[in-house]
């Protein structure tokens, strides 16, 4: 009787983290498919020949129809070759950040001429984990004569973890590769942190991470 319950409830617990693995890939598929999305759309204006050399009001248009069509775009900024800010948008009248000449996505995107994401990082006013993107755009010879630099807010994430269901005392997280937490669901804030941060770090040893933003 013990050896059948024994096995019964081993059953039970292989097909709940089967459960549980869809469910972690179907959440992060959905992030990926919804990042790419918001990529692709600076990538159009990467493509465009001249788009440097647009009259400045067309720029702002354009940079507008970018913060309009998708909230997560905090800002976006125009940058020339010496890292001066040429044109910009934000929401909320977000400020670019300071000594932008020497940001990472800045540096990065202009001296490999391709598409660079940066390391999340959070908003020091409303805590939100953000990304900065940059792209290079073009002149009228279509050299690279720019960046063109985006914040992307992530806690979209946070809406696509509620629907992975854990049950009352299950747990579910959001982590990237450096295991900086990004989204969690059914712990309490004050003890988020250290638990899940404890637990990354066991479940990443154990389990190396193979996706950026793969819940576990």
């Amino acid at each position: 009787s013990t050896a059948l319950i024994s096995a019964s409830f081993s059953m039970g617990m292989k097909k709940t983290h089967h459960i549980l693995r869809i469910q972690a890939r179907l959440a992060a598929s959905q992030i990926d498919q919804y990042i790419v999305d918001l990529k692709r759309k600076l990538d159009f204006l990467a493509r465009i020949k001249g788009f440097t050399e647009e009259a400045s009001d067309i720029q702002r248009h354009l940079l507008e129809a970018l913060i309009r069509h998708n909230h997560a775009y905090e800002y976006i900024a125009m940058i020339d070759r010496n890292g001066t800010i040429v044109n910009s948008i934000s929401r909320h009248g977000l400020k670019s950040p300071r000594n932008i000449s020497h940001h990472p996505s800045f540096l990065v995107t202009l001296r490999t001429e391709a598409e660079h994401t940066g390391s999340i990082s959070f908003d020091p006013v409303t805590q939100d984990p953000v990304i900065d993107i940059g792209v290079p755009i073009r002149n009228k010879d279509d050299e690279i004569d720019g960046v063109l630099l985006a914040r992307i807010n992530l806690k979209f994430t946070r809406f696509i973890l509620v629907e992975v269901e854990v049950g009352d005392t299950g747990y579910a997280y959001i982590i990237d590769y450096g295991n900086t937490l990004i989204a969690f669901k059914n712990v309490p804030t004050e003890q988020a942190s250290d638990n899940i941060q404890s637990r990354v770090a066991f479940s990443s040893r154990t389990y190396p991470v193979k996706h950026p933003e793969a819940p576990y």
